[in-house]
């Protein structure tokens, strides 16, 4: 586009008068190349659908799963499925969606899809506040051929998060018209602090938009209508926040436990390293926000592309910030209301923005910004200002500089969506960098085909696996996150389990050493185990009498294993190190066949890798199992208590032996070995 024509238009400069048919032809000229860009839009998103087959992860899958309760006629749920924030507007909308269009991947990003389009309209019409409308259309532009992370997120069902920046971007521009305003009815603060407030239940990121606006209507209201008048008007503007915000405070005020979104978004506030945030904010973050890395990227889409997106934005505030200081109303000891007031209102949205975000415990997320997106109601809007700023300039300069700057953003919008190749979302890793299928298609038939509508697997494979399957199959998690949103799945034991191959393999080493048989299927990107039964029986148990058991450490707690009492345990009294042991030593040799181990309430102290061994006939130590690169073995070395069995029972085939012996061979630094009740299996039929 050739800016070096276009003239602007500012708000504090007279407007030249124009006939009425030439005032409307010119508004229906910019209503059509609006809705022209709304499609461009719609096309840029589309593309990334097609190309990413409408794929969803499970944190969408949890919105849809909300969404098809409510068309099953469940109580509405006020929150994102499993917490206490993040309120569920998008899964009712989408529940609306699904009555019309069908329960289905597309129809669930319908709802983001159309925010993010009326999101452009929205970006022309709070830019249309500083510049002619041409300019404007830029500000459209930007937004509907957009960074490939704003372009991502335009059709995520993630609980609110487009939504919210749609919202925001209207509160911004009602904001805009406050300040500018010669009168402030009582209205307009009603309006703007009832979606403040619907805001601040959809996504407490709503707080990137409360803090400018708040200070920037303190800042212009007192000096337009008085302490007493400013005063009533954020009376009006708190109470039709509280009404916005219903949802929110009925949960927090009636439903137990109270208060639970404010315990987690302040939990654990003090320990946050600000200046490490607003590091990752400036090299990792606004790289992706500007178009120059993509999402979770660490490197640049082409050579100096951070240092192209740091030019052309340092530019742009630059200029923005000139504009506001040279505007007619400024004085030299205020900014004053206006134009230069709200020119300000948009600086100090990124400002606040970004140290809101490193002030908090979501800052770490810096090559993952979604919780910046709010700053996609701004930028676009600061580079159409720039544009209008360079375009007062006189002679040709000016124009050729606006070229450039708007080419250039431009470029690098095109090249994080399209420069080798569509920029496609990435599924979630789920073990080891293995991430979650693009296709469950194989997994869903074998499901279908074996009649399981149960299986263990991971948080991203099964969520997902339960909206694709219309909830015919459900799931019980294994592995992490173990976020945990719909309890009732967790109800019934699993028919199989299905893993990523690296998890896989070490699942499958665990099962043979515990006595397992078992079928597995390589279902295309997954590994599934099933018809898992004990190989060889326990055996039965061998009396206490006719052993006895000597530890490396705290002999007098032994007893303790065998009172039948699993609040009472044997420990090794100092942290794990390597060849800590406990040996059961038979009266005479005798054949036996397996081990029970109840780790009791102290799952904890379990020992970080355990060998057993049996001791033959001529004296000789055998290895019976060794845990070693198993998932147990695996967990524990991550601290994954909550995947520790309490109980385990090991069966081997019988064999006479001397004496066992269970040796731990790893160190911690903290945890004790725990045994709360042992039992030795000998031949026999005793069943698990």
């Amino acid at each position: 586009m050739n800016l070096a024509r276009v003239r602007p238009v500012t708000a504090d400069e007279p407007m030249t008068r124009v006939s009425d048919s030439e005032a409307k032809q010119e508004s229906r000229s910019s209503t059509w190349l609006l809705g022209g860009l709304v499609l461009l839009g719609l096309l840029t998103r589309l593309i990334l659908l097609v190309a990413s087959d409408f794929g969803i992860e499970s944190d969408e899958a949890v919105v849809g799963l909300m969404a098809k309760h409510v068309t099953d006629g469940k109580p509405w749920p006020l929150f994102y499925y499993g917490q206490h924030y993040m309120g569920s507007l998008e899964a009712l909308l989408a529940a609306a969606s699904f009555s019309v269009f069908g329960m289905s991947n597309a129809s669930l990003k319908l709802v983001p899809l159309l925010f993010s389009l009326l999101h452009i309209a929205l970006v022309y019409l709070l830019a249309k506040r500083f510049c002619g409308s041409k300019v404007a259309l830029c500000a459209a532009l930007l937004t509907a051929v957009a960074p490939s992370t704003l372009v991502l997120w335009s059709s995520k069902a993630r609980g609110g998060f487009i939504e919210l920046v749609a919202l925001g971007t209207l509160c911004l521009i009602i904001t805009v018209d406050i300040v500018r305003a010669k009168v402030v009815p009582q209205g307009a603060i009603a309006v703007l602090g009832f979606l403040l407030g619907l805001g601040w239940w959809i996504n407490n990121q709503v707080a990137f938009y409360i803090a400018p606006i708040g200070l920037v209507l303190l800042m212009s209201l007192p000096s337009k209508l008085g302490v007493r008048a400013t005063a009533s008007r954020f009376v009006t503007g708190i109470l039709s926040f509280l009404v916005g915000g219903l949802p929110f405070w009925y949960a927090n005020i009636f439903l137990e436990p109270q208060w639970a979104t404010f315990d987690v978004l302040f939990a654990g506030t003090g320990d946050v390293d600000a200046l490490k945030h607003f590091e990752g904010f400036l090299t990792q973050a606004l790289p992706i926000l500007l178009g120059a890395r993509r999402f979770w990227a660490d490197a640049d889409v082409f050579p100096g592309a951070s240092l192209l997106a740091y030019s052309l934005y340092g530019a742009s505030l630059l200029l923005v910030i000139l504009a506001m200081l040279q505007s007619r109303s400024v004085g030299l000891r205020r900014v004053s209301t206006g134009n230069a007031l709200s020119l300000f209102l948009l600086l100090l949205f990124v400002c606040s923005t970004a140290f809101i975000f490193s002030r908090s415990s979501f800052g770490w997320l810096s090559r993952a910004p979604r919780y910046l997106l709010p700053l996609y109601s701004v930028l676009p809007v600061l580079v159409a200002v720039a544009i209008s700023r360079l375009l007062e300039f006189r002679g040709r300069v000016g124009g050729i500089l606006a070229t450039f700057l708007f080419s250039g953003v431009l470029a690098l919008n095109l090249s994080s969506n399209y420069l080798g190749g569509v920029a496609q979302p990435g599924q979630p890793s789920v073990f080891r960098g293995q991430r979650v299928a693009s296709s469950h298609d194989e997994l869903y038939d074998w499901l279908s085909a074996k009649g399981y509508g149960h299986i263990a697997t991971n948080y991203w494979i099964g969520y997902r696996t339960a909206f694709e399957t219309n909830e015919q199959v459900q799931f019980t998690r294994l592995g992490r996150p173990r976020s945990l949103r719909i309890p009732e799945y967790e109800n019934f034991a699993p028919q199989a389990v299905v893993l990523v191959p690296a998890e896989a393999r070490l699942y499958e080493r665990e099962l043979r050493q515990f006595g397992f048989r078992y079928n597995k299927t390589l279902l295309g990107e997954y590994v599934a185990f099933d018809e898992i039964e004990r190989e060889l029986p326990l055996g039965d148990v061998i009396a206490r009498s006719e052993f006895s058991v000597r530890a490396s450490t705290q002999s007098q707690w032994i007893d303790r294993m065998f009172d039948s009492d699993s609040e009472t345990r044997w420990g090794s009294g100092a942290p794990q190190s390597p060849n800590m042991a406990l040996e059961i030593v038979f009266n005479q040799a005798r054949e036996v066949s397996g081990l029970t181990m109840d780790l009791g309430p102290f799952v904890h102290d379990a020992p970080r890798r355990l060998r057993i061994e049996g001791q033959d006939a001529k004296g000789i130590w055998l290895e019976i199992a060794d845990f070693s690169e198993t998932k147990i073995f695996y967990d524990l070395r991550d601290s994954e208590f909550a995947e520790i069995p309490r109980v385990w029972k090991f069966s081997f085939k019988p064999r006479r032996y001397k004496a066992l012996r269970m040796l731990q061979l790893e160190s911690t630094s903290v945890f004790d070995w725990s045994l709360a009740e042992l039992r030795v299996h000998g031949s026999g039929t005793e069943k698990d």
